[in-house]
């Protein structure tokens, strides 16, 4: 027999105001300059207090009453609840996916919707180095479903630990407050050295689930109280000042799951404990809207980030109806959620509606089939097949980490650098970041096509700055694979291969300026700041001396050859090409030979707008002078000064793989014009 129970419609308000502040949060609202309810996201941290709590109140409930609990009463009720609505949108999200996203994007829907199948999806998004609060986070459809990952995880472990634990009758608050300790501990010391994974994994957020179990053993053991009336009051006030306190005022600066976290999971655990009275907080919860907007929460979290995914990825805001699409998204949101809550969570919860048997034989065939759609997608290279024409002659844009020696890939090393060509040829040196790592295939193919021999030195987001170490401004954080002592290992290479010809480059506007890319037009790259700085180990000068240093000490024993910077695009610009030929373009889309690009299917940014962006290095850069200095502009390749604006792409070739990484196609351009340069300055 399954035990209920009793429904508690404040819990519903609870679970209504922990969604809402998630979507205010997603929406990303803005008001004088600054986003409403920062800390928004604190709502799912509510959710796990909750979920912890009735969960483990079904359970106890069960084993108080039965003597006995059902595992298998619990995990169709869990499967029941979870899986139906969950399908629904695994299949609308595809769907639009297959229509709007080009293939990379549309292989990460489908691994992200594989992963949240099986319930790792918070695994997998860590693993893809994905920080949640970051705006790039905004466009990954399912990056929710990480937190459904994390409870699912928690419901297949902990009723069998309860079961067990409860039955030890003596050790039992004991042992849940030893479990509720450590993973606080884990939480608090991952917040300060893997935020990230602090974020994501369940050992940080099983405190949170356990303060609710914590609530549910002590109610279920009959806990009375001879609590005043007024002395309620003043708790409920207490609580819910706690909450929306956490709201506006914690940000994704804050160290989120951590001790500071305590502040509305206490204000949760307030509400959910101390229930016996009618007070005027108690009464709010239990407000019809409220209350609804509780039973559809569910429903509203799964849809909510999807549709805000893509409208994002579909409508930028150059789009002349942005506003008003903004104004609809939310209420599209509500219309969805209403229907399947009343047409798919209702009736699937119902045993009687939905017996057993069918119940699981349809779980099982839509599992397959879900499983076995992205499966194909991700066989079949994203469906190729979609692209216009342009797109799908340059099908492979990213040639990055195509570069191999005996050893593997010559992207991101720390040590042991490639090396290729022979000995006695003069040696080209290829040094910078992942900008520089893009055009590493090509500019070794005509270094080797030249009689020269080629290394590469680059790393992500980590320029050559002898004696710095990038540091995380947000924690303090010094990179690991990217600092003094690392940077030694570059320069000792340098120096064992003195007489080179260096070609040094990489995104040092961002670097500098902090500042990702927005080119005005729609395209903005991240609102977010970029959080690393190189600070010098002995703080002795600052970065922009530490860059001009360290290309003159390169120049006195070797040729160098500066790369000025790469023009940024603000869009991902595979993706912009393929929305264009969407909704621009219908011939285009149907991949008529006759058909060229016309000149809005072109992507194109202001000229003008990357001069301004880049004037702090362009003066840095000209003022580095010698007679080993030598300098490559790439705005003489991607822009013309006539009509005052940047390319990603003409009629044939696209210059980009993404927002400002250059193609294999763009590389190309680039390594000839360093070829050109290098052979001059070799005779």
């Amino acid at each position: 027999m399954t035990s209920k129970i009793k429904y508690r419609p404040d819990i519903d308000g609870l679970r209504a105001i922990a969604v809402l502040s998630v979507i205010v949060y997603h929406a990303k609202i803005s008001f004088n300059n600054s986003y409403i309810l920062n800390g928004g996201f604190l709502g799912v941290d509510i959710f796990f207090v909750i979920s912890g709590y009735l969960i483990s109140s079904i359970i106890l409930k069960e084993i108080k009453e039965n003597k006995n609990f059902s595992f298998i009463n619990f995990y169709e009720r869990r499967l029941r609840r979870i899986l139906p609505v969950l399908f629904v949108v695994f299949l609308f999200t595809f769907f639009l996916g297959f229509l709007f996203l080009e293939p990379d994007f549309l292989i990460d829907l489908s691994k992200s919707i594989i992963s949240s199948l099986f319930f790792f999806s918070n695994i997998f998004f860590y693993s893809t180095g994905i920080e949640y609060d970051a705006q790039s986070s905004l466009i990954i459809p399912l990056l929710h479903t990480w937190s459904l990952s994390v409870e699912e995880q928690f419901y297949i472990i902990f009723p069998i630990a309860l079961f067990v634990i409860y039955n030890l009758k003596k050790n039992k608050y004991f042992i849940i407050i030893c479990i509720l300790a450590i993973s606080i501990v884990s939480a608090e010391f991952l917040s300060k050295y893997n935020q990230d994974l602090n974020f994501y994994i369940l050992s940080s957020r099983a405190w949170e689930l356990m303060f609710g179990v914590i609530c549910a053993l002590i109610k279920t053991e009959g806990y009375k109280d001879n609590i005043s009336k007024k002395n309620y009051e003043i708790i409920h006030l207490i609580a819910i000042l706690l909450i929306f306190s956490s709201f506006v005022i914690f940000s994704d600066e804050n160290r989120n799951p951590s001790l500071v976290t305590l502040i509305p999971i206490l204000g949760t655990i307030l509400i959910i404990f101390f229930d016996n009275r009618n007070t005027v907080v108690m009464k709010i919860l239990k407000l019809r809207i409220f209350v609804f907007i509780g039973l559809i929460s569910y429903s509203l979290y799964l849809w909510h980030y999807p549709f805000f995914a893509f409208s994002r990825i579909i409508f930028d805001n150059s789009h002349q109806y942005i506003n008003l699409i903004k104004l609809f998204i939310p209420l599209i949101i509500l219309i969805f959620s209403i229907l399947t809550y009343f047409l798919i969570e209702k009736p699937f919860r119902n045993k009687n509606f939905v017996p057993r048997k069918i119940f699981f034989i349809i779980l099982t065939l839509f599992f397959i089939f879900i499983f076995l759609l992205n499966l194909s997608v991700i066989k079949n290279n994203g469906f190729t097949k979609r692209l216009p024409k342009i797109l799908q002659e340059n099908i492979s844009l990213n040639d990055r980490g195509k570069l191999k020696d005996e050893n593997g890939i010559c992207d991101e090393r720390l040590n042991n650098f490639c090396k290729f060509g022979l000995i006695k040829n003069p040696r080209i040196i290829l040094l910078g970041d992942s900008q520089m790592a893009a055009i590493e295939y090509e500019l070794k193919k005509e270094a080797i096509k030249n009689n020269f021999s080629f290394s590469s030195i680059t790393k992500m987001s980590c320029i050559y700055m002898p004696n710095f170490d990038r540091l995380n401004i947000k924690n303090n954080l010094i990179d690991k694979e990217c600092n003094s002592s690392t940077q030694k290992i570059k320069k000792d290479f340098l120096e064992d291969n003195e007489n080179s010809i260096i070609v040094l480059g990489g995104r040092y506007t961002m670097y500098l300026s902090g500042s990702k890319f927005n080119n005005r037009e729609g395209g903005i790259e991240s609102n977010e700041p970029w959080n690393w700085r190189f600070i010098h180990k002995n703080n002795d000068y600052s970065a922009e001396i530490g860059i001009k240093n360290s290309i003159l000490e390169l120049a006195k024993n070797n040729k160098v050859v500066i790369l000025y910077p790469i023009p940024e695009v603000g869009w991902h610009v595979p993706q912009k090409i393929f929305l264009n030929s969407r909704f621009n373009n219908l011939k285009f889309w149907k991949n008529n030979p006759e058909d060229k690009l016309k000149r809005q299917d072109l992507v194109t940014t202001s000229y003008e707008v990357y001069l301004e962006r880049n004037k702090y290095v362009f003066n840095l850069f000209d003022e580095i002078n010698g007679v080993n200095i030598y300098k490559i502009y790439p705005h003489k390749i991607f822009c013309n000064i006539t009509d005052n604006r940047c390319r990603a792409n003409d009629e044939n070739n696209v210059y980009y793989y993404d927002h400002h990484h250059l193609s294999s196609y763009g590389s190309k351009l680039i390594s000839h014009q360093i070829m050109q340069e290098i052979k001059k300055i070799s005779k």
